[in-house]
């Protein structure tokens, strides 16, 4: 096949492929309210205190189609306290990614508040756990999960051993 053959297919390709955004929010809670489907997840999917995290927000209609050029405000907050205003901003795509550092472990409070052309505000709450242990959590359970395996097989091999030794 020539050059030209694979250029000219990957050119078709290219123009059949839809736009899609880089965070499809596969980890995210969602929330349906007055014809709006709105999805919060954040980068990493449990975030850490003190580490830079992504909160990824996704406003679509009912269908899952992004909207276009909706204002969106975030408001983070804990045990009933607003922690942090970020101001409204117009996503052109539906979609908005804000970096934050959490400082304190716990439960906090994601409000998502959508202003839209009519003067109209619709708000939805997502709850995300904080955990300051999570690297370590994540690491033992790599280290049981590769351990395990071989404790059992050896465990395994040792009663076999002394089976036939009794026999």
């Amino acid at each position: 096949m020539s050059i030209v053959s694979l250029l000219a297919i990957s050119l078709t390709l290219t123009m059949l492929v839809h736009y899609a955004y880089a965070h499809q929010l596969f980890n995210a809670g969602e929330y349906r309210i007055a014809g709006y489907l709105i999805q919060v997840a954040t980068q990493p999917e449990i975030p850490a205190t003190d580490a830079t995290a992504k909160i990824l927000v996704r406003v679509a209609d009912s269908n899952g189609n992004d909207l276009k050029d909706i204002t969106i405000g975030v408001r983070l907050l804990k045990n009933d306290s607003l922690v942090h205003d970020f101001s409204p901003i117009l996503a052109r795509d539906g979609h908005l990614e804000l970096n934050y550092i959490f400082h304190e472990p716990g439960v906090y409070v994601i409000e998502v508040n959508l202003y839209n052309a009519d003067g109209n505000t619709v708000s939805a709450k997502f709850n995300v756990g904080i955990v300051r242990e999570f690297g370590y959590i994540f690491i033992s359970m790599v280290v049981l999960g590769a351990i395990m395996p071989a404790v059992l097989v050896a465990g395994i091999m040792i009663y076999k051993r002394r089976s036939r030794l009794i026999n």
